[in-house]
């Protein structure tokens, strides 16, 4: 949604955000991992590799890996 299509005071936006926080506090984990990845950022994918020739070792897991 554009900002100016919510009008000049936002109402539009606000109760779109009420209802996300309410989704979220009912327990609807879609909201709330959404809710988490707006305000804390998501978390950083780790790369591992050797330090002296700048590759890096990316590791795939299968279930059989466990």
């Amino acid at each position: 949604m554009e900002l100016a299509a919510a009008g000049d005071d936002h109402k539009a936006l606000r109760g779109i955000a009420r209802m996300h926080i309410a989704m979220a506090m009912n327990g609807d984990m879609q909201a709330i991992k959404e809710m988490a990845d707006r305000l804390d950022g998501k978390p950083a994918q780790s790369h591992e590799g050797p330090a002296d020739d700048g590759a890096i070792l990316v590791r795939w897991l299968t279930e059989s890996d466990g």
